[in-house]
């Protein structure tokens, strides 16, 4: 027993934390996708919080602050709980799969939580599972912390997307700062801040936790190029992923939602992605979530008939340090072949497979964003 749980801390595991309304979801999301394309299995914790409050134990019905400490030391043990039973579940299942843990929220995040004189008492928790605060920290391999959009884009602040959200902007603030002091210390730490948009908000998580794991790291630019032939004798090692896109049916001409399905290892992976657009199309803002297979065949109801599946292989590889993803349509556009290669750190020049054959490049050219892909008018292409 000893000699599992000494190999089960080899597993990374990365907590994405932060105030409430950060963008973890999306985070979680994204990197779930991300991580995929790389190679790993990726397994998600879900905030324990959420869990707890939507079965019916809700922290806005508690008077007393006694009443919360037992609402936290709750949240404590089904955390230990979820934690231990899916790091175990991960080595004796899926350890040769290249496994990542992330998780929404971890154990230090309750210390932040504790009612307003009571924080003595989460070291006596502790005390009492054989626990302390060090031994916590150094559970988790990173910790990612998104600071709370309250904090410099308050515009975008909303109590929605969380039953367990019940915080004001200001409070919410401050429970950010409680949060990010409640995990002071810990050696791989990342504050990732709202400086820029929501979609470099993301790009800098993802940054953050490849080179923890060290794959290369992204940079913002992707060049996208139509291939015109594949010599697949001399393709290098890869991950091949099934991905199929059925977009819903939209209240405004300023937003896209999609539906999407990925299949990889034979495991199927589900999400919803909704964009907010300018009136020329520029993308302004982009939010992914996990869903689970009903949530999806429930919206899937709601495609949009205007449009038609896209439906595409995925050929995922590294090519001199660079990182290459390569789109074989099926439908709408059964002959197209599309090159997409994020330019890295270690590489900003582009450097095209020898066993490529490449038509154009396209990277700028609006016509092939999945969404006009997927209009009903194959003869524009």
């Amino acid at each position: 027993m000893k000699g599992i749980a000494k190999k089960i801390k080899t597993i990374p595991k990365f907590v994405l934390t932060g105030g409430p309304c950060s963008g973890k979801t999306s985070s979680i999301a994204h990197l779930v996708e991300r991580l995929s394309d790389y190679g790993f299995t990726v397994f998600v914790v879900p905030e324990t919080a959420t869990i707890i409050t939507n079965c019916g134990i809700d922290r806005r019905r508690m008077k007393m602050s006694s009443q919360i400490v037992k609402y936290e030391e709750a949240i404590l043990d089904l955390q230990l709980f979820l934690e231990e039973r899916v790091e175990r579940s991960v080595y004796e299942v899926f350890s040769k799969c290249s496994p990542v843990v992330l998780l929404d929220r971890g154990i230090m995040d309750i210390k932040a939580f504790m009612p307003e004189g009571y924080e003595e008492e989460f070291e006596k928790m502790l005390e009492r599972r054989n626990l302390n605060q060090h031994s916590v920290k150094s559970r988790y391999t990173g910790v990612i912390h998104l600071v709370t959009c309250a904090d410099g884009k308050r515009e975008y602040y909303t109590l929605e997307g969380n039953s367990a959200r019940i915080e004001s902007p200001d409070v919410a603030c401050m429970l950010d700062r409680k949060i990010r002091q409640a995990w002071l210390g810990h050696p791989n730490m990342c504050i990732i801040g709202n400086e820029e948009d929501f979609q470099e908000k993301i790009r800098r998580t993802f940054i953050s936790i490849s080179k923890m794991l060290g794959i290369p790291v992204v940079k913002g630019m992707t060049r996208k190029y139509i291939v015109e032939s594949v010599d697949f004798r001399s393709f290098p090692e890869h991950e091949k992923i099934e991905i199929e896109e059925h977009y819903l049916q939209k209240r405004t001409s300023n937003e896209e939602i999609m539906l999407k399905r990925r299949g990889q290892r034979d495991a199927q992976l589900y999400f919803v992605v909704r964009r907010s657009l300018a009136e020329d199309g520029t993308l302004l803002r982009e939010t992914e979530r996990m869903i689970s297979e009903e949530e999806y065949l429930r919206l899937f109801r709601m495609r949009d008939k205007r449009t038609v599946p896209v439906r595409k292989i995925r050929y995922c590889f590294f090519w001199e340090n660079q990182y290459l993803k390569l789109d074989l349509y099926l439908k709408p556009l059964p002959n197209l072949k599309v090159l997409s290669l994020d330019l890295t750190e270690e590489s900003e020049c582009v450097k095209i497979p020898d066993f490529l054959k490449i038509e154009e490049e396209i990277t700028f050219n609006a016509m092939y964003r999945e969404r006009n892909i997927a209009l009903k008018k194959p003869h524009l292409f």
